[in-house]
């Protein structure tokens, strides 16, 4: 059975507002869930180049979301790093800043672009469990 993509929709909003969200939260999880996921789509890379994170001091591609974001392409032979906006780092604040607000769940921040980036999950679910095994069972917020 296939489930309109409003319905999902509504669905997600009813689910969340269970959990203590109110519309404005909401809304501001969503733009960071999709922030995210482009995010994570462009440090796959496309045509256009990709998303890496520099070290300030040797320019060496760093493997953690600290460090400069730049887009990485490439004319011929040479790499091209310019330096971007860290959309990754603002989404990640405002997550933060919404979940300090509310007690009843957690974040989980899922780094592959094919699904939601983000799921809320009830803390009552995280009993004697490790959130990457049971992030699937939350919300997913997209």
């Amino acid at each position: 059975m296939i489930i309109s993509l409003q319905k999902q929709k509504s669905r997600m909003v009813f689910e969340l507002h269970n959990l203590g969200f109110n519309d404005q939260q909401i809304k501001k999880l969503r733009s960071a869930s999709r922030t995210l996921q482009k995010w994570f789509e462009m440090e796959c890379g496309s045509d256009d180049g990709c998303i890496v994170r520099i070290s300030d001091t040797a320019g060496e591609p760093i493997e953690t979301y600290e460090g400069i974001p730049c887009l990485l392409t490439f004319e011929g032979n040479k790499r091209c790093y310019t330096r971007i906006v860290d959309k990754e780092a603002a989404a990640r604040s405002i997550i933060k800043s919404i979940g300090e607000e509310n007690d009843q769940c957690v974040f989980y921040i899922q780094t592959d672009p094919r699904g939601a980036a983000l799921y809320a999950v009830p803390k009552e679910y995280l009993v004697n469990r490790k959130i990457e095994q049971i992030y699937p069972n939350g919300v997913a917020i997209y």
